[in-house]
């Protein structure tokens, strides 16, 4: 599934250089029922039935509203995804979870094995 970020960018040119200078962002927004579970926040989805509106500013914040949760899908994946350096296919692969008095009983590896999610 494609889905598009609600996003802001905007250019500014600098009065004495006449440098532009090109920004953007993504919209965060409350997080829907699944997102909930791992952050407070979320990037904003823009519902198909919106992008034209969107991108030619016919609509605002009124659109800016929770993408369903019925509509992804999240599962573990390895910590590996918090570095550049790691670019391979595999890094989005579902990992095993330990339950909690496994982890509290585990020597060898201290840190959370399921910080991080793919999202689908």
């Amino acid at each position: 599934m494609t889905f598009v970020f609600h996003g802001l960018w905007e250019g500014w040119k600098h009065p004495a250089t006449e440098e532009w200078l090109h920004t953007c962002t993504i919209i965060t927004g409350e997080p829907n029922e699944l997102v909930a579970q791992i952050h407070t926040r979320m990037p904003v989805i823009l519902a198909e039935e919106h992008h034209e509106a969107w991108l030619t500013n016919q609509a605002g914040k009124e659109v800016l509203t929770p993408f369903p949760a019925g509509a992804m899908r999240a599962w573990p994946i390895s910590p590996r995804v918090n570095s550049p350096k790691n670019n391979d296919p595999e890094i989005m692969s579902p990992i095993a979870v330990l339950d909690s008095e496994s982890a509290r009983s585990s020597k060898t590896d201290d840190r959370r094995e399921n910080d991080a999610l793919k999202f689908d």
